[in-house]
């Protein structure tokens, strides 16, 4: 019973003990901000990804655009010939 009560006086135990508390507290508090912060790094990370696969599909998407208006162009211009040519062989026929 008597070294129990010299335990409880003994100022060094305290202060190793409170020592102890600190230093268990700061790590829990570091260990959830580090997963927070891992959390917001690999979602930035991912709305980087998203932007830049939006940007890279909007791109392809006016590459396709300008060429299908080329080939409609080309069309177009095939289509007038191939009337402006049955006209001819129509008229030299009359």
């Amino acid at each position: 019973m008597g070294s129990m009560n010299e335990l409880l006086s003994d100022t060094r135990f305290w202060l190793i003990t409170l020592g102890a508390t600190i230093v268990a507290l700061v790590k829990y508090l570091l260990a959830g901000h580090a997963k927070r912060l891992e959390k917001l790094e690999s979602d930035a990370v991912r709305r980087q990804e998203f932007s830049q696969l939006r940007a890279d599909m909007d791109s392809r998407h006016h590459e396709n655009t300008s060429k299908l208006d080329s080939i409609n162009e080309g069309i177009t211009g095939t289509h007038r010939r191939i009337d402006d040519l049955y006209r001819d062989l129509m008229g030299k026929d009359r």
